[in-house]
Formats: structure tokens, sequence, C-alpha cells
């Protein structure tokens, strides 16, 4: 894992929303994601949370493929009513207890794994976490995460969560170079 140095917590802040808005009203891969990548466990949770969602698109998509679940989006910008603004990193008091937590916005994070950690005790007992992260390029004041395939199933553990499963993505196709990983676990600690 590769990471960016800010000089302090409120410069990214200030480089995470410059980023949002230029990219806010975008397509965002965040439906095609959700459609292709998420298998949640029988049966469906009964809250989700989206972590960095940017637009309405990644939780209208999971509204659609699990309409008994109440899922709620966060952001470090907002521009919709459906999204909660804060730092994923931080997430806010009332937002616990979620059976199944997803999140394609990891690389966005000061600290990877103390935002994992910090997501782990936001699940429900037993609940469910997924996250896709790339794994080419370098870290920039946008993204300064960068991982390398298994550095989420290396900090897992220590998170309170177990691998379900991890595998490399790409959602052109079988045919292309996989640059994208999934990891599915679950959580097996009280936090």
């Amino acid at each position: 894992m590769r990471t960016w140095t800010y000089s302090s917590h409120d410069d990214y802040v200030e480089k995470q929303c410059v980023r949002w808005n230029a990219k806010r009203d975008g397509f965002s891969n965040s439906v095609f994601y959700a459609e292709h990548v998420i298998d949640l466990p029988r049966p469906s949770p009964k809250t989700i949370l989206c972590n960095g969602v940017r637009n309405d698109h990644e939780i209208n998509a999971f509204v659609d493929l699990f309409p008994k679940c109440s899922v709620v989006g966060t952001d470090i910008a907002t521009s919709s009513e459906l999204i909660r603004q804060c730092d994923f990193s931080s997430l806010p008091d009332d937002l616990v207890n979620f059976g199944a937590i997803y999140s394609n916005s990891l690389d966005h994070a000061i600290d990877a794994r103390a935002t994992l950690a910090h997501w782990s005790s936001r699940l429900a007992p037993a609940g469910w976490l997924c996250v896709v992260v790339p794994t080419v390029g370098d870290p920039t004041c946008w993204d300064p995460t960068m991982f390398s395939p298994g550095d989420i199933a290396s900090m897992l553990p220590t998170a309170g969560l177990r691998l379900l499963r991890s595998f490399m993505w790409d959602p052109r196709g079988a045919e292309h170079a996989s640059d994208l990983e999934v990891t599915h676990a679950v959580k097996t600690t009280a936090t």
C-alpha cells in the first residue's frame, strides 16, 4: 500500500472536495460495480451503508437491487438530500449497526487502515463488507491510497473482519487485465 502525505487533515478535506466538485455530475461506475460485484448473504440485510457515493447513482442502484433495504450514502461533499455529508473516516455517531457496508472509494481515505477499522465498528454483528479498490497507479492528492493485490485482506483481522473472498475484476470484462480488487468480508468481533 502506497500513500500520499498531506500537510494537515484540512488539506486532505480541501483536496477531496475539489476533486468531488470536478466529478460530481459525471457518470458513476458505482452502479455497474454494485450490479456486478455485490453478492450479499441471504437474507439481505435491512440496512446498507455506501461510503463515498458522490451522487445518487450508487444509492439508487442499491435501492433497485435490494428494495427491502434502507440505503444510506455518505460523501465528503454533496448536492443531494439522499447523501449524508461527512468524512467517511469518522462517520457521525448515528450511522451504526449496518447489515452491509459497500465502498469503491477506500483509495480516497487519508488512512485506509484506520478507516477500514472504523467501518467495521459501524457494522452489525456478522455484518458484511464489500470494498473495491484500484491496484494500478500511484497515490495523488485526490486518490491518496493505492493498493497492491492482497493489501485489504491483510488489514481485515486487525479491523475485526474475516475474509470471505477476494478477486481481481475489470468492469470491461474478463478479456481485459484486471486492475480492481474486490474484497468481501464479514465482521467477527464486537467493536
